[in-house]
C-alpha cells in the first residue's frame, strides 16, 4: 500500500496558452538512461553519496545500493517489510531511512555508508514520509497525516516534537537554521532550527486554498530566502522567504505529481507528471530560468530525484531508475541564439527569422512527438506554409551552424 503517494485518474484540464509556454523550449538534449535494478517494486526515494555511489529505497523494505553508477545494484537488508518512503544522508557514512504503514512507523540508520541499516525508532505512530538532515546530530522527520514534526539533536537517540499543530503537514524543508512547513491551510517558518515557528501571512490566490498540502506537491529552497512551492496549480516562487511570491508560468499548471532538486552548483531539475504527459525541466542558474529538457508522452510517475556534481538519478515505478549523463554547461551556447517565430498562434504562414546564424534544417513535430515535416534551409530566415496542419501544438527543432534551438507554436 502506498501511504503517501496518492495517484489520481482525474482528468486535469490544461489551459492552451499555459501549456504552450511550457513546451516552447522543448529539447531532447539530455539522454536519460534507464537503469536495470533487477527489481520490480516501486522506488520512493534516492540519495546520491557520490556520482557513482547511490542508494534507493521503496516498497516492502527494499534497499538497493550501487557503487558503479547504476550498472549493478545490490540488495541491502532492512529487517522490515514496511514501505520505505525516504532516504537522506548527513555525509558519506551516516544516513537515515524512514517508512512504515498507516499505523506504524520505522526509522533506520546507517553509519557505514548504507551497508547495514539497524532500526533506531520503531514506535512512531504513523509512517515517516520525509526526513531532513542538517548535520550528523541534527535530524528531523515528518509523519504521515499528522501535525508531528520531530527533531533530534543527538543523532536520533532522543526525539522531541518541534511543532504543535492540529493541522496536517505534508511538506517541509530545512536549510541551515531556516525551515518552512506547509500545512493544510498555512505556511510556517522557523529561523532557529525549528525551536519556534511563525505563521506566515500570505495572501494566496483563491485557487491555492484547497491544494496546499497535496501529497504530490513539493517545496524546495536554494537558500534561506529563495525557493519554490508547487502543487496541482501553478508553481510559486519566492525570493524573500514567502513574504511575497509570484507564479512561475513557465511550468504551467495541472500537475498530478511534482519533484525538484537543485544542487549547490546551480544545476537542477523539476519533474512535472500529469495525466497524459511528463515534462522534465532543467536549470543551470539556480532556478532563475528553466527550459524543457525532456518530454515524455503518456503517464509516468516519478517519486524522487537526487544528484551529485552533474549527475542526477530519478526513481519511478516497477524498479525503474533513470540517470543523466554528466551535464556540462554548453547549453548556454544554445541559449545565446535568438530565433524569432511569428505570428504565434498562426493560421497559414509561419516566419522564422534571426540575424545571428544560418538555419540549416528545420524539423517539425506534433504533440505526441511524431515528425510531420523536415525542411533543409540555408538562410537566416524562412517562411513555412503550415496551412495543411491540423489545429494544435507543434514543436520546431531548428538546426543552425551554431547549434540547435527548439521552439513551439500553435496552429489555429
Amino acid at each position: 500500500m502506498k501511504l503517501f503517494m496518492i495517484k489520481t485518474n482525474r482528468m486535469i484540464k490544461i489551459d492552451s496558452l499555459i501549456f504552450l509556454l511550457t513546451i516552447l523550449s522543448y529539447t531532447t538534449r539530455a539522454q536519460w538512461q534507464c537503469l536495470n535494478t533487477g527489481n520490480t517494486v516501486d522506488l520512493y526515494s534516492v540519495a546520491c553519496i557520490s556520482k557513482d555511489t547511490v542508494i534507493v529505497c521503496g516498497d516492502s523494505g527494499t534497499i538497493l545500493k550501487t557503487i558503479n553508477s547504476g550498472i549493478n545494484w545490490e540488495n541491502k537488508i532492512s529487517g522490515t517489510d514496511y514501505n520505505l518512503n525516504v532516504i537522506k544522508f548527513a555525509n558519506k557514512n551516516i544516513g537515515y531511512i524512514g517508512g512504515g504503514n498507516i499505523n506504524n512507523g520505522i526509522l533506520l540508520k546507517t553509519i557505514d555508508g548504507g551497508e547495514t541499516w539497524p532500526p533506531i525508532l520503531t514506535d512512531s505512530i504513523h509512517s515517516i514520509i520525509d526526513i531532513f538532515v542538517i548535520d550528523t546530530d541534527t535530524v528531523y522527520f515528518l509523519q504521515y497525516w499528522s501535525g508531528k514534526l520531530m527533531k533530534s539533536i543527538d543523532g536520533g537517540n532522543i526525539w522531541n516534537q518541534t511543532l504543535i499543530t492540529d493541522e496536517y503537514i505534508f511538506n517541509f524543508f530545512m536549510i541551515d537554521s531556516v525551515g518552512y512547513i506547509v500545512t493544510d491551510n498555512a505556511f510556517y517558518k522557523t529561523v532557529n532550527y525549528a525551536n519556534s515557528w511563525e505563521k506566515l501571512e500570505i495572501n494566496f490566490h483563491p485557487r491555492y486554498h484547497y491544494n496546499l498540502t497535496l501529497s504530490s506537491s513539493c517545496i524546495f529552497f536554494t537558500n534561506v530566502d529563495s525557493g519554490f512551492y508547487t502543487d496541482s496549480q501553478y508553481p510559486m516562487r519566492t525570493i524573500d522567504g514567502f513574504s511575497n511570491y509570484f507564479e512561475n508560468l513557465t511550468w504551467g499548471g495541472g500537475s498530478v505529481h511534482a519533484r525538484m532538486k537543485i544542487l549547490p552548483n546551480h544545476i537542477g531539475y523539476f519533474i512535472k507528471s500529469m495525466v497524459d504527459i511528463c515534462i522534465i525541466f532543467k536549470t543551470i542558474d539556480n532556478g532563475n530560468t528553466w527550459e524543457v529538457d525532456k518530454y515524455i508522452p503518456g503517464y509516468t510517475y516519478f517519486f524522487a530525484i537526487d544528484g551529485y556534481d552533474t549527475v542526477f538519478y530519478l526513481t519511478s515505478e516497477n524498479g525503474i531508475i533513470y540517470r543523466t549523463p554528466q551535464i556540462t554547461n554548453n547549453i548556454q551556447a544554445y541559449n545565446n541564439i535568438e530565433i524569432d517565430i511569428f505570428p504565434n498562434p498562426v493560421t497559414h504562414q509561419l516566419t522564422i527569422d534571426n540575424e545571428q546564424c544560418q538555419i540549416k534544417e528545420i524539423r517539425m513535430y506534433n504533440i505526441v512527438g511524431k515528425e510531420v515535416n523536415r525542411l533543409f534551409i540555408n538562410n537566416t530566415e524562412t517562411i513555412l506554409n503550415i496551412s495543411y496542419l491540423s489545429k494544435g501544438f507543434y514543436f520546431l527543432h531548428i538546426l543552425t551552424d551554431k547549434g540547435m534551438v527548439s521552439k513551439g507554436f500553435v496552429k489555429e
